[in-house]
């Protein structure tokens, strides 16, 4: 992006939002804003932190051509993005009527080979239906505390100190 398209952008965003600002740049370093102490035609200079720290106060100075977004920390509400932008945002699209709108409305049919059928998988109680599964026979408790009795007493009996 431009650098007059980043001045515009953070100078929509309302002062009580920009502590909450996370600017990540091109060469994936990412800064918590704290505070946007200026902004210039070249660069951006915030008062932050770099993520995954906690030395705050730092003051970090971002060319525009170095950034790579720019995001807000916590959840938005629709009346701060109206705030921002002037606008509420498009309300959303179901999953199913979003992905029937995005398929070509005719398309040629193309006759498939004839496969073998693989093997029936067998059922399993409540999951008819759903192929490819094998059931999992787990073996019970007094079963699993044997076998560990087994390799301790396979080891000589010896049991390790305790620390």
């Amino acid at each position: 992006m431009q650098a007059a398209v980043w001045i515009e952008l953070l100078e929509r965003i309302p002062d009580r939002m920009r502590n909450q600002l996370v600017v990540m740049t091109s060469a994936h370093v990412e800064v918590a804003v704290q505070e946007l102490v200026r902004i210039d035609e070249e660069y951006v200079a915030v008062r932050g932190r770099l993520a995954g720290s906690s030395d705050t106060g730092r003051l970090f100075f971002l060319p525009y051509d170095q950034i790579a977004y720019v995001g807000i920390q916590k959840a938005v509400i629709d009346q701060e993005i109206v705030e921002i932008f002037g606008t509420a945002p498009a309300p959303a699209i179901p999953v199913a009527v979003a992905v029937a709108e995005e398929q070509p409305k005719s398309e040629p049919k193309v006759e498939e080979s004839p496969l073998p059928d693989p093997e029936p998988a067998p059922e399993v109680e409540g999951l008819r239906g759903v192929s490819n599964l094998t059931p999992t026979v787990m073996p019970n408790r007094n079963e699993l505390l044997e076998r560990i009795r087994s390799r301790s007493k396979g080891a000589g009996g010896v049991r390790p100190p305790k620390p």
